[in-house]
């Protein structure tokens, strides 16, 4: 079923990872791949890409949380830290 009332992600957006492996880490949003969305994971400093589907269920059951859309500086500074991390295959994870 299609939810036509489901917000788009956008550019900067902050999610608090409240359940899970990762829980107590935020995903800062940066852009969208071919298999998911792609987050700077802080504090660890990881890039991470999250399938679409499972990014939707981990919203609705509420293992995700959105926090808030991080400033201008803040973007910025993601940015940079996640292209510096696109050459390290080590600090790339795939969910």
């Amino acid at each position: 079923m299609i939810n036509f009332f489901k917000k788009k992600i956008k550019k900067g957006s902050l999610y608090a990872v409240l359940y899970g492996t990762h829980k107590g880490k935020f995903l800062t949003y940066v852009k969208k791949g071919k298999i998911g969305y792609q987050f700077l994971m802080t504090p660890d400093m990881i890039n991470i890409e999250v399938p679409f589907e499972e990014f939707d269920k981990g919203l609705e059951c509420g293992i995700l949380d959105f926090v808030e859309i991080v400033p201008n500086d803040v973007k910025k500074t993601v940015d940079k830290q996640f292209e510096c991390n696109v050459g390290d295959t080590d600090r790339i994870y795939r969910k």
